[in-house]
C-alpha cells in the first residue's frame, strides 16, 4: 500500500519476496524440537498476496494438525481488508494464527483518505474486526492520533470506536513522520517538522516529530494520555475483553502441549499478570469476572492471559496519569 506515513515501502520497496512454504516448515521443525509453541511470522502483511498466503496457510494448517506434541500458535501482521474475506480468515485460524497486529489507525475517514489508506475504507472497521474474532483470530489494533484532519474531538471519537469493538488491546501513538516518507517531505516543505531533544525517535507513545495542524503538540500529548487512561480503566477494559470472549468461537479446551521447557520469561509473565489483582478492588473484580468468562470458553484463556499482560504493560507506561 501507499500509506504516506509508512517507511517500510521506502526501505524495502513494494516488490514482495516470498519464502517457499517448505522452507518455512523446515524452520518450524527446528523451533518445534526446541520446545517453542508460539511463533511470530515476520511479515508486514501476511495476506497481501492472497494466492501465496493461501499456499502458506494451507501448508501451516496441515503441519499443525499433524503436530504430535501440541499445536503452535502463530501471530503476524495483517491489513484490515482481510476482514472482508471470511474464508481467508477461516484458513488463518485453521493454520494456527491466533493473533494479528492490524493497522486500523483511526475512525476518521478523512484522515484515512488523506494518508492514502483506502484499504481501511472498504467496510465498517468494527464489523471487520468482529469477523477476525468470530473466526478465532484476535486483533491488536494499531491506532494513531494527530492527522491534519483530526480536530479536538478525535479523542472522543477514538474512545467511542474502541468501546464498540472487541479490541482488548490497542496500541495508541501520535502520528510521526519518519524520514524518507511522503509525509516527512511534505511537512519539511511546510516547516512543520520539530527538532528537539527527542528528535532521534519517539520514546513514548505520545511523542511526535511534527506540529499537528489543529492542535498543539501539548494538546496532542495530553489527549492521548487521557484517552488511554480511560480505555484502560478496569471497567472499560473488561467490557472490551468480554465482548471478545462473546464473539470468539467455542473451540473447546486446547490439547496440552508436551516437550515445552519451563522458561524464566514465562514464569515472569505469569507473576506480572497475578500482580494485577493486587492493584485494587476494581482490578480484582475485573480479574474474577474475566477469568470466569474465559473458563466457560477455554479457547479464549490464552488470549485473556496475553491481553492481561499487555494491560499491565500499558498501566506501567501510563502510571503517572492513571494513579
Amino acid at each position: 500500500f501507499r500509506c504516506d506515513f509508512c517507511d517500510t515501502i521506502q526501505y524495502v520497496g513494494r516488490h514482495q519476496r516470498h519464502k517457499p512454504p517448505q522452507r518455512v516448515l523446515q524452520e518450524l521443525e527446528v523451533l518445534y524440537r526446541l520446545g517453542y509453541r508460539s511463533v511470530f511470522l515476520a511479515d508486514d502483511n501476511l495476506t497481501a498476496h492472497k494466492a501465496r498466503a493461501r499456499q502458506l496457510l494451507t501448508a501451516l494448517a496441515e503441519w499443525n494438525e499433524s503436530a504430535s506434541s501440541g499445536r503452535v500458535h502463530f501471530s503476524t501482521q495483517i491489513s484490515l481488508d482481510a476482514g472482508g474475506r471470511p474464508a481467508l480468515l477461516e484458513l488463518c485460524a485453521r493454520a494456527g494464527l491466533s493473533e494479528a497486529f492490524v493497522g486500523i489507525e483511526t475512525p476518521n475517514i478523512d484522515s484515512l483518505r488523506a494518508s492514502h489508506k483506502p484499504q481501511n475504507l472498504l467496510d465498517d472497521p468494527v464489523r471487520s474486526v468482529e469477523r477476525f474474532v468470530e473466526q478465532g483470530v484476535g486483533v491488536i489494533a494499531g491506532m494513531m492520533v494527530g492527522f491534519d484532519q483530526d480536530g479536538p474531538d478525535i479523542f472522543e471519537r477514538q474512545y467511542e470506536f474502541a468501546m464498540q469493538s472487541p479490541l482488548p488491546s490497542l496500541s495508541f501513538n501520535a502520528l510521526n513522520a519518519p524520514p524518507t516518507t511522503p509525509l516527512y517531505d511534505r511537512l519539511l516543505q511546510e516547516g512543520r517538522l520539530v527538532n528537539d531533544e527527542d528528535a532521534a525517535g519517539p520514546v513514548t507513545p505520545w511523542w511526535t516529530n511534527m506540529q499537528p495542524q489543529q492542535m498543539s503538540r501539548e494538546e496532542l500529548e495530553q489527549g492521548i494520555r487521557q484517552l488511554v487512561t480511560r480505555l484502560y480503566q478496569p471497567a472499560a477494559f473488561q467490557q472490551r475483553m468480554l465482548r471478545f470472549i462473546e464473539l470468539y468461537p467455542d473451540t473447546g479446551p486446547e490439547p496440552r502441549a508436551t516437550g515445552v521447557p519451563r522458561r524464566e520469561v514465562n514464569l515472569q509473565g505469569m507473576s506480572v499478570v497475578r500482580a494485577l489483582a493486587r492493584l485494587g478492588p476494581e482490578e480484582q473484580g475485573m480479574m474474577t469476572r474475566l477469568s470466569a468468562a474465559a473458563r466457560a470458553k477455554p479457547g479464549t484463556q490464552r488470549h485473556l492471559f496475553a491481553n492481561l499482560f499487555r494491560y499491565m504493560q500499558i498501566r506501567s507506561i501510563y502510571r503517572d496519569t492513571m494513579g
